[in-house]
């Protein structure tokens, strides 16, 4: 996923050359800058997320259970 947001901004970035991009808001290149850097960081927390999540499974992984007689 976080390759994926990254790939996004890029696109959204050179998409500002190859197309005639218009915002009502304002200007369509800050409006692009600030999509990228929220991709940017929600790319950043989906990594750190990863990698908790493999501490977790990490922390447990040599647990087991007895089955009940």
């Amino acid at each position: 996923m976080p390759q994926a947001l990254t790939s996004l901004a890029a696109a959204l970035t050179k998409s500002l050359d190859a197309f005639e991009i218009y915002d009502a808001a304002g200007d369509p290149a800050d409006s692009v800058a600030a999509c990228n850097a929220s991709l940017q960081r929600a790319a950043t927390l989906l990594t750190e997320a990863g990698e908790e999540l493999e501490k977790a499974q990490s922390a447990i992984a040599d647990q087991g259970y007895h089955p009940s007689e």
